[in-house]
């Protein structure tokens, strides 16, 4: 078995289509976001540079893969609509989410898995985000010993990734939801248009120029939004804007007049459409701004170029679970160099993120947990700053 690491722009084709196909065995309809062509615009002006593990057979195929790209990540859980940070961490985020190999050669992702750790001294973690359920990863998790040098944990476990298989025409998308739902989202359409003075207008914004013109409008929709302060997210607009070039970005932005209230930034490629990140201004919160967005957007599609489906991500939300018409589960999972300083500060991440998950199934009990999820992302987010905790 040999291990080796190469640039991106230096793989050999037989290790790219290694890559495509066993991502399109993965999951077909993420193959475009996960793919070689993908990591290597991600990898563009990375540093330290982006490399990719390659695990090979006794013949000399490629048998397993691990694309990695190199950052500095803020350790954070969720805590009570805050976060709790650990610090800083240098991680290894495998692109994708999850390693690939070949069926029956698992036990090549614990040598990777090993040699990676070897070959970056610096890395005090490899992050997967979207890890199945199954024997390839049991298999991982038991590579994670003191021996190996590496212990296992879990960002978060199980959670739902929704997506839409949209129906042939817009009345059949929305019978997926009741007929009294959607009524109320179109009263909310109304109030909120009441509200803002203005009709509510959907701009599709996918030329550069346009998302030039409207980035400044996005942007403060993201810092403003509850998923920047409970979440940490960010986005920056450059990046989007360079995308665009390539004719992979679909922006969707909702406003009345002249007020910017919510955005949706989407991929598409082919008969796919995945959902990358979404905000809206809490001043607007009580007029439920995300879910009219998504009704309005959907609206959108069906008189355009519709895609197949939506890939509306990892994570719950009331719109998406309602929209959804196929889910599967998910998990994050972080796989650590075993030294004192980072066993402790996973344990108090582990801890946060304990009380956390307390909270929230107490407040599914009681029936308030909406309510305060409601009040959470109705509450305005000020200019980001230190995570508590650190």
């Amino acid at each position: 078995m040999d291990i080796s690491f190469h640039a991106v722009d230096k793989l050999p084709d037989e290790v790219v289509e290694f890559w495509t196909k066993r991502r399109l065995e993965q999951d077909p309809l993420a193959c475009f976001t996960t793919g070689h062509e993908w990591f290597a615009m991600m990898a563009e002006g990375n540093d330290p540079p982006a490399t990719v593990g390659v695990v090979r057979g006794p013949s000399g195929e490629a048998i397993a893969l691990a694309p990695l790209l190199f950052r500095e990540e803020g350790l954070a859980a969720p805590l009570f609509g805050d976060r709790f940070g650990t610090g800083m961490l240098r991680t290894a985020r495998v692109f994708g989410g999850d390693l690939l190999c070949d069926d029956g050669n698992s036990q090549s992702l614990v040598e990777l898995l090993r040699e990676i750790f070897a070959h970056h001294p610096e890395t005090a973690a490899m992050r997967l985000d979207h890890v199945a359920s199954g024997a390839r990863t049991a298999l991982v998790l038991d590579g994670c010993t003191p021996e190996n040098g590496v212990f296992p944990a879990w960002e978060f476990r199980a959670m739902p990734h929704y997506r839409l298989e949209l129906p042939e025409t817009f009345e059949k998308c929305c019978a997926i939801r009741s007929g009294k739902s959607i009524k109320q989202i179109r009263r909310h359409a109304r109030r909120l248009g009441d509200a803002l003075g203005a009709e509510l207008t959907v701009d599709e914004l996918c030329e550069a120029s346009e998302l030039e013109e409207r980035a400044g409008d996005v942007e403060r929709l993201v810092d403003r939004a509850w998923q920047a302060r409970v979440l940490g997210h960010r986005l920056n607009m450059g990046d989007v804007v360079r995308l665009s070039r390539r004719g992979w970005v679909r922006l969707f932005l909702l406003r009345g007049g002249s007020k910017a209230v919510a955005f949706v930034l989407c991929y598409r490629n082919g008969d796919s459409l995945i959902r990358e990140q979404s905000g809206y201004d809490p001043e607007w919160a009580r007029h439920y701004p995300g879910e009219i967005l998504l009704y309005m957007m959907l609206q959108r599609l069906y008189e355009g170029d519709r895609p197949r489906v939506i890939d509306f991500g990892v994570g719950e939300g009331y719109h998406k679970r309602m929209f959804a018409n196929n889910r599967i589960e998910i998990s994050g999972l972080w796989l650590v160099r075993d030294t004192g300083e980072n066993r402790a500060r996973f344990r108090r991440y582990a801890v946060a993120s304990a009380i956390d998950r307390c909270g929230r199934r107490l407040l599914e009990r009681t029936g308030l947990k909406r309510m305060v999820m409601r009040g959470i992302r109705r509450k305005p987010t000020p200019h980001p700053g230190p995570l508590a905790g650190e």
